[in-house]
């Protein structure tokens, strides 16, 4: 049986113990003010939270910003729990959580991370309690892989109706990658996709991995031509984005063709060259990143919309990888930061320009209405 956690009535402990998890819930993370409500609750609050830091993770679902009537339901609700003297198993399951994942660092912990996190409790707790890595760093390589991979099937879920596959394979085969490697898990998505009814769970991640750059490395794209039927050398447009954009030393070039992409992803070592649909129909837009002239980097854009009525949207940053799916030099995606927001801003602009127009020839048109019926 799971002990309840040791309640000290020592002001001076207790103060000790708050400011040490306050200082693992830093502000940049979107945690800090639920878990500060969550330790208020209760003066014995903070004794949960030390040894299961996740459950402030598990009280947001995944939303950096609660109402106050949200807040005060989840205070509510863990103060009631302190006032029973609730075991720490207990407290868990309340939140949705199993009890091996008290082992989760807070340092680790995101909002962003809350659907790897309810996906983790789906799992069977005696096999997640032996796969958590023990260390903060290797935690947090371990999250950063799985939510790429749930990022990389939501993504393609749009498109093809698929789910988050084979996610507890991930889960079990990812635990001791590092950080950078943890990017090659959305090129693993692309290969599990492709080959949903053949893929062995089975397989170690290094066999999978090899299976995956051999596919890559034999990648027919005659098969994805004929799936979609538009031809490698079309030229797809992309407007309103610029075909190149330069900063400093940096090149942003767009890749409107199969051809360019098959070419970037021979460059590169990486498998943009399967992305030709996604150019085709409009849901990315790729540009090969050069530095004086040699390539450095793939980015990839997708936009997500922002206005309904207007149909107005953001482009915002779906991948950014430089040669074999590493991670790129800090400049390069603070440059990709800066093209991003100047894409935005007249992307904007151009949409503000329309509407005012086309009010206006509305306006027109319902003048020159009246007038004709009077």
């Amino acid at each position: 049986m799971t002990k309840m956690p040791n309640f000290v009535d020592d002001g001076t402990s207790r103060q000790a113990t708050f400011k040490r998890m306050h200082e693992m819930f830093p502000t940049n993370r979107g945690l800090e003010p639920i878990y500060l409500a969550m330790a208020n609750a209760h003066s014995y609050a903070i004794d949960y939270i030390e040894q299961a830091p996740v459950i402030v993770l598990a009280a947001t679902r995944g939303r950096a910003h609660l109402s106050r009537t949200e807040r005060a339901f989840v205070q509510e609700q863990l103060s009631s729990m302190c006032e029973s003297g609730a075991q720490l198993r207990d407290v868990m399951r309340a939140y949705g959580l199993p009890l091996p994942l008290r082992q989760i660092d807070a340092r680790v912990l995101t909002s962003t991370r809350a659907t790897v996190i309810r996906r983790l409790s789906l799992m069977n707790p005696s096999t997640l309690a032996q796969i958590i890595p023990a260390t903060r760093l290797r935690q947090n390589a371990w999250l950063q892989a799985l939510d790429n991979w749930c990022a990389g099937m939501a993504d393609r879920s749009e498109r093809d109706h698929s789910q988050c596959l084979f996610f507890e394979w991930a889960a079990t085969n990812y635990p001791g990658v590092t950080y950078s490697e943890a990017n090659g898990a959305r090129h693993m998505v692309d290969f599990v996709i492709a080959h949903a009814d053949t893929f062995n769970p089975r397989w170690t991640l290094a066999r999978a991995r090899a299976e995956e750059q051999k596919w890559h490395a034999e990648l027919d794209m005659s098969d994805i031509v004929e799936c979609i039927g538009v031809a490698l050398d079309t030229v797809i447009d992309y407007m309103p984005l610029p075909l190149l954009w330069e900063h400093g030393d940096l090149s942003f070039v767009a890749l409107q063709t199969g051809k360019t992409l098959r070419s970037e992803g021979a460059a590169m070592h990486h498998c943009v060259a399967s992305y030709w649909r996604d150019v085709a129909n409009g849901g990315s837009r790729i540009y090969s990143i050069r530095e004086n002239g040699s390539r450095v980097a793939t980015l990839e854009l997708s936009k997500r919309l922002i206005n309904y009525r207007w149909e107005a949207s953001r482009y915002q940053v779906r991948q950014l990888l430089g040669v074999c799916n590493s991670r790129p030099a800090p400049e390069i995606a603070k440059a990709v930061g800066t093209f991003v927001e100047e894409i935005n801003r007249l992307t904007a602009h151009r949409n503000r320009n329309i509407h005012a127009l086309s009010d206006g020839m509305s306006e027109k048109v319902n003048k020159l209405s009246v007038g004709v019926n009077g």
